[in-house]
């Protein structure tokens, strides 16, 4: 089981409490720009937060220049570096917080085989299905980059070239 699949199990079926953008102060007025936009895209993290336990992901470099998703700490990056910045609570992503975790799937790219370049995220609400796409990519694009990728209600562009590692 990939390490991130470890740290989703046990928020299957919790309820969203927050969404946080991390990004470098340097990418936070472009965030705060676009928080009315379907796609998000930035260097720093995104934490989902479910009552008393966070999940904050980010991109790591590999020896070889392979930019993937992981599972951070905010503490794993210098102290002050990351602003905060919660989620738009208007469209179109007003129905995340508050929605069930119900799914989350893991991708891989080509460029970065074996790692992880994309989440799924599957959430319910009123018997509505959200899906919340969070990646490293860039460009609608999600694939081995150092950018953090959030897209809510559609697929990336490059669908057709992620391959499913796993499913929870």
């Amino acid at each position: 089981m990939l390490d991130l699949a470890k740290a989703y199990q046990p928020l299957i079926g919790k309820t969203l409490d927050a969404l946080v953008w991390r990004p470098m102060r340097s990418d936070t007025p472009g965030v705060v720009a676009d928080l009315g936009s379907p796609t998000l895209e930035f260097t720093g993290a995104i934490s989902l937060f479910f009552a008393t336990e966070e999940i904050a992901l980010s991109w790591f470099n590999g020896s070889r220049g392979d930019y993937h998703l992981y599972a951070c700490k905010p503490s794993d990056w210098s102290p002050f570096s990351l602003d905060l910045v919660h989620a738009s609570t208007e469209q179109p992503w007003a129905g995340v917080v508050g929605a069930q975790l119900t799914e989350v799937e893991f991708f891989t790219h080509p460029t970065i085989p074996g790692q992880c370049a994309a989440t799924r995220h599957v959430f319910a609400r009123a018997g509505q299905r959200i899906e919340v796409w969070i990646g490293v990519g860039a460009n609608g694009r999600m694939e081995g980059r150092d950018e953090l990728l959030a897209r809510i209600g559609a697929k990336p562009d490059n669908f057709d070239e992620l391959e499913l590692m796993e499913a929870l």
